[in-house]
């Protein structure tokens, strides 16, 4: 896995946000965490990896929660956070869980998030351009993004919580 094999300070909480044992969303810990990773490159990059591990879990309950923890930190966290989305690093790494065989849900929750990003987030940002590249590429090659958010899927939940602490300057 390299880039995102080590071990990260925002694994404790990344890992207590994304709980087996957790049964609904732990917004305020969400929160926290964005909070944290504020405006910050070096946070960015840290929590990331550690969702990034999280994404990777076995249990789809715990990759369904990731996700969501991901869409709330690119839509808190600013630009630090979407530009280490959109590195080359993990522009890979979500190629990758896209082009795997999940459950359903997962694929469905990650295809949404991608088009998301890709017509909207990150569509008009030259930075940002990996996303929408790897979204227009898995289409040309035959991925259908025409799904339809699930009401119990939660990921637009995410879009809420903005705090302004994310997307001020970092004191």
């Amino acid at each position: 896995m390299g880039w995102f094999s080590s071990g990260s300070p925002f694994d404790p909480d990344v890992e207590k946000a994304t709980s087996e044992s957790n049964t609904t969303e732990n917004w305020n810990l969400i929160l926290e965490i964005c909070d944290k990773v504020g405006t910050s490159a070096i946070n960015s990059k840290d929590c990331l990896k550690a969702i990034t591990n999280r994404l990777n879990h076995a249990d789809p309950h715990v990759v369904l929660q990731a996700i969501t923890l991901l869409e709330a930190c690119v839509k808190n966290c600013g630009t630090a956070f979407a530009l280490e989305v959109a590195s080359r690093d993990f522009e890979q790494e979500l190629s990758k869980l896209l082009r795997q065989k999940h459950q359903p849900k997962i694929h469905e929750k990650l295809k949404l998030l991608l088009k998301s990003w890709a017509e909207e987030e990150f569509k008009n940002d030259p930075q940002l351009s990996l996303i929408p590249s790897l979204y227009y590429k898995l289409k040309q090659e035959g991925m259908d993004f025409n799904v339809q958010p699930d009401p119990s899927n939660r990921v637009s939940d995410a879009s809420y919580f903005v705090l302004n602490s994310c997307n001020s300057p970092s004191t």
